[in-house]
């Protein structure tokens, strides 16, 4: 799991949530990598920014 901070207002899945980037106040989004055995990507989900990873099972 990772997320990306926005500074617009364009996005829908954007909300206020748990910011890793320590950018408080700003709307963000989640999003997850899965990857097979040798590391390669094989499925990539996006989540609303207010989801809590424990959420994103």
């Amino acid at each position: 799991m990772s997320s990306s901070y926005f500074e617009g207002r364009s996005c829908e899945l954007a909300k206020l949530g748990y910011s890793r980037d320590q950018k408080r106040g700003t709307p963000q989004i989640a999003y997850g990598l899965l990857c097979d055995q040798p590391g390669r990507p094989i499925a990539i989900e996006v989540f609303s920014g207010e989801l809590h990873d424990d959420k994103t099972k």
